[in-house]
């Protein structure tokens, strides 16, 4: 078996602190609006802010085409209206949402259905909203890292992927693991862990499948770590061909140098025809669908659909 990794990319525009924070409100807006239009006059009147937004946005395109560091600074700064105005219709948008639920009681099964939904809604948007506010905030402090940033609204699963590809350094999507077996066939696939922790629970699913353990193991060397060289061989692997990180010793020199070793490693570089195959004819270059699940279920179909093609051509 090999195993390598990908980015499904998600059908998302690019992120920006502004933009985030724009498509937030206008969902918020949005909902609270149709909430009003099912409960009528006892729910709150929003205001629509897109135009003022909107003007926003276009002085950021304006300020951005200077390239200097004074203009990264009045980007920050209307970044910050747009934030001050998010937390405004928030507000608002709280009440329309105690309203809508204070209403509930005395609205019929038809009308409380809908309402209910929207409400759930209205309070998932307005987290994400205020996640990617205190995203920003947190850039502006000088953070770095900031865990489970949210990358989409419409989205929220998708994560960025650092592959140090030289075009796209941080891809916006999921990340998956694609186990292969012998005859091309896509035996196994699992999405997000990091790489070195994916290895030895699919040499261990591939053991239970196929009632006995694959001979090879050929990895990259993002795999590379102790515990899955003795991991496998304790499962039964004869050949475990993951190249060495770091510095090589004598010892893994010679070893590394070896027919088999080399003959796995070989074997192991068409992995990387499999994935482009499965970007280019099933799907797997930038999913439609969109939370994990979908994009999980998306990538089976494809991977199912690759394997009745390779099956009927043999």
């Amino acid at each position: 078996m090999r195993i390598d990794s990908t980015v499904v990319e998600a059908n998302i525009h690019y992120p920006t602190d502004s933009q985030l924070i724009a498509d937030g409100l206008r969902k918020v807006t949005r909902v609270g609006r149709r909430i009003r239009e099912l409960l009528g006059d006892g729910v709150e009147r929003l205001v629509d802010h897109s135009r003022s937004v909107q003007r926003r946005l276009l002085r950021i395109a304006k300020h951005l085409r200077h390239r200097t560091g004074r203009a990264v600074q009045k980007v920050r700064e209307v970044t910050a209206e747009i934030a001050r105005i998010a937390e405004s219709q928030m507000r608002a948008t709280s009440r329309v949402g105690q309203q809508a639920k204070e209403a509930l009681a005395a609205a019929s099964d038809q009308v409380a259905r809908p309402v209910r939904r929207l409400a759930e809604r209205l309070e998932r948007t307005q987290d994400l909203l205020g996640r990617v506010i205190a995203q920003h905030r947190s850039v502006l402090r000088g953070e770095v890292h900031i865990p489970d940033r949210v990358v989409s609204i419409a989205d929220p699963d998708a994560r960025p992927i650092v592959k140090g590809k030289l075009g796209k350094p941080v891809q916006f999507g999921y990340k998956t693991q694609i186990i292969e077996a012998e005859g091309g066939f896509v035996t196994d696939y699992r999405g997000n862990p990091p790489d070195a922790d994916a290895l030895l629970p699919a040499v261990h699913r591939h053991k239970t499948r196929f009632r006995r353990p694959p001979w090879v193991v050929a990895t990259d060397r993002g795999y590379d770590k102790a515990a899955n060289h003795t991991g496998c061989h304790d499962l039964g692997v004869r050949n475990v061909a993951i190249p060495k990180r770091g510095k090589v010793s004598a010892d893994r020199r010679r070893f590394q140098q070896r027919r088999s070793f080399r003959r796995a490693q070989a074997w192991r570089s068409g992995s990387e025809a499999t994935i482009s195959r499965l970007k280019r004819g099933y799907g797997l270059r930038r999913s439609r669908y969109r939370g994990y699940d979908r994009v999980a279920a998306g990538v089976g179909l494809a991977i199912l659909a690759h394997n009745l093609r390779r099956a009927a051509t043999r």
